[in-house]
């Protein structure tokens, strides 16, 4: 735990106070918009559960799930979770070799296209592939089933999340061990699995229950992509409450959804405990000391870790671009133009531009309320109380730890659990939002904070800490010290999470599907319900907006890289103040 300087007791304890003040208020917001919500949720669906068992026994669960395809749903939940993890794992870890402990002309472009994918909305990715197989697509020719498809926009998503995971631990090993095992007469083979693999192991273990966690809950892809005959648990609850208005078996099938993501989630936390340890037997080698120039031997992997990339990467991006520039077999405009035309889109009386503008509307509100609690989480999370109150050290990190876990909680709920949870909720507790332009927006913003936590917190444990005793010795007050001493390394931080945050809003579909109206939509959800129509226009607009998705989603996280990087840059040369 990181130390503040020395103070007098009523300080300490003032200081103590105000970190009281903040959690409550952070724990506040976060039991209403989704303590509250997931608590109504499995209270409908253990209710439902309690009054069927009570009537029948627990033949009556056994029917309950036969008459929801809680079985079946599962059951494809996780093999399409297990392909997904499977392809991922199969091409990541070369990828991971080449791209990181390689060195060779072009290696940076392949390391930006292999991350891009991460920061796209998962119904843009969808509609990228849907347009490269579909009849039509320049890989059309290929017989694609909804379930391949779904598998293959997988691997587009998640082969960074391996790629990234194990490169970072690949490229820290001394390359000399695998070169004195290859002099002692091993193998390639023999090298990898008796030096190398025992090295890196944790690292992949931990990159695959990501990996399975992600795929388990892939919401978007299975819905643009799986069309009617693939039903995985959230396109079931998805189902059951649109379709059916069947709340009840909707709140049952959530409950076992929480119960695989919670597993999962808990697998990975424990593989990333082991890579932890595994990568601290690195402790002392510098990020690419394992990088070697590329050899002879090296090309046929790099030929095909390229090739790979441009046929699930770069050409459904290319393709979706060009099918939004064709109508009627000719080049031309028109796509975006009806994006702006009311009426344009079979039974939309208003222009699909509309939607954009309520994505941005949503997604900057969004940003900002993410931002602003996760600040305030991050800040809680790394404060210490002065040293003449250290007798309550104890106390305070046992409810820093509890504030940590609490606000890891939505990463064990899916986006489509949360969304559906607040649905119910509009009918009780949060009844009063129904009506305020909040709704989409909090949920949204839930879906980013986990993950904008992680960010904003290791960059305020790389504060010098020892430079408050130095301020409060030069006579600053709390805030001017804030700003001399951790200011710097949080706006840097701000700016990276800020570009996250609106990358993952905007693009937000699995929550805000259950929750935006008929007449309200976000620019996800219109993309979705455009392409699920057979008109030639309606598909041509889809993609058009799905171009322009891409494009919000990538500046965005390109901006903030930019503004990141130029701070890093002027503190180094200390023209920060």
């Amino acid at each position: 735990m990181n130390g503040l300087s020395r103070g007098t007791p009523r300080h300490g304890y003032r200081f103590l106070l105000g970190w009281l003040a903040g959690a409550i208020l952070a724990a506040a917001i976060l039991t209403i918009f989704f303590l509250i919500p997931v608590f109504e949720l499995l209270k409908l669906g253990f209710g439902e559960l309690t009054v069927r068992v009570t009537d029948g026994g627990l033949a009556a669960l056994s029917q309950i799930l036969d008459d929801t395809g809680a079985w079946s749903a599962l059951l494809t939940t996780l093999l399409l979770a297990a392909g997904g993890t499977a392809l991922a794992t199969v091409f990541g870890v070369p990828a991971a070799y080449i791209l990181y402990c390689r060195e060779f002309p072009g290696r940076v472009l392949l390391r930006f296209l292999v991350v891009f994918p991460f920061v796209l909305p998962t119904v843009a990715v969808s509609a990228a592939m849907r347009a490269l197989f579909d009849e039509g697509g320049w890989l059309g020719w290929i017989p694609m089933p909804p379930a391949a498809m779904i598998v293959t926009a997988m691997l587009f998503f998640n082969l960074s999340v391996v790629a990234r995971t194990v490169g970072a631990t690949w490229g820290l090993l001394n390359p000399d061990y695998a070169a004195l095992a290859r002099t002692l007469g091993a193998g390639p083979l023999r090298v990898f699995m008796t030096v190398t693999w025992p090295r890196i192991r944790g690292a992949v273990l931990s990159a695959v229950t990501v990996v399975f966690l992600y795929c388990s809950t892939a919401y978007g892809l299975v819905m643009v992509l799986g069309g009617t005959h693939t039903r995985t648990l959230e396109t079931e609850i998805y189902r059951q409450t649109s379709e059916y208005l069947n709340l009840a078996s909707a709140a049952v099938l959530s409950i076992l959804q929480i119960v695989v993501v919670t597993v999962a989630l808990l697998i990975s936390r424990a593989a990333q405990r082991q890579a932890q340890r595994g990568a601290n037997s690195e402790t002392g080698r510098r990020a690419g000391a394992g990088v070697r120039p590329l050899q002879h031997r090296d090309l046929p992997l790099l030929t095909g870790v390229s090739a790979l990339i441009t046929v699930v990467i770069v050409l459904p991006l290319l393709q979706v671009v060009v099918r939004s520039l064709r109508r009627g077999g000719r080049w031309s405009v028109t796509n975006y133009l009806d994006l702006l035309r009311p009426g344009a889109a079979r039974g939309i009386d208003y222009p699909i531009a509309a939607t954009i503008t309520e994505s941005l509307r949503s997604a900057l509100l969004a940003t900002g309320i993410a931002l602003v609690l996760a600040t305030g989480v991050a800040l809680l999370l790394t404060r210490h109380i002065p040293s003449a109150t250290r007798n309550l050290d104890r106390h305070l990190g046992t409810l820093q730890t509890s504030i940590d876990v609490l606000f890891m909680l939505p990463l064990g709920v899916s986006a489509v659990t949360l969304g559906f949870g607040m649905l119910v909720a509009l009918g009780g507790p949060l009844r009063w939002v129904a009506d305020t332009p909040l709704l989409v927006p909090v949920a949204q913003a839930l879906v980013a904070v986990p993950i904008l936590i992680r960010i904003i917190v290791p960059a305020l444990n790389r504060t010098d800490w020892r430079l408050y005793g130095v301020a409060a010795s030069l006579g600053a007050g709390p805030l001017r010290a804030f700003s001399a001493v951790e200011w710097p390394m949080l706006r840097r931080a701000l700016g990276t999470a800020a570009g996250f945050a609106f990358g993952i809003t905007i693009g937000e579909f699995s929550a805000t599907s259950f929750l935006v109206l008929q007449h309200d939509p976000t620019l996800p959800v219109m993309i979705y319900r455009l392409l699920a129509r057979a008109g030639a226009a309606d598909q041509g607009m889809a993609y058009a907006g799905t171009v322009l998705l891409c494009a919000l989603a990538a500046a965005a996280m390109g901006l903030a890289e930019t503004t990141a990087e130029n701070r890093r840059v002027n503190i180094q040369k200390g023209t920060l103040k």
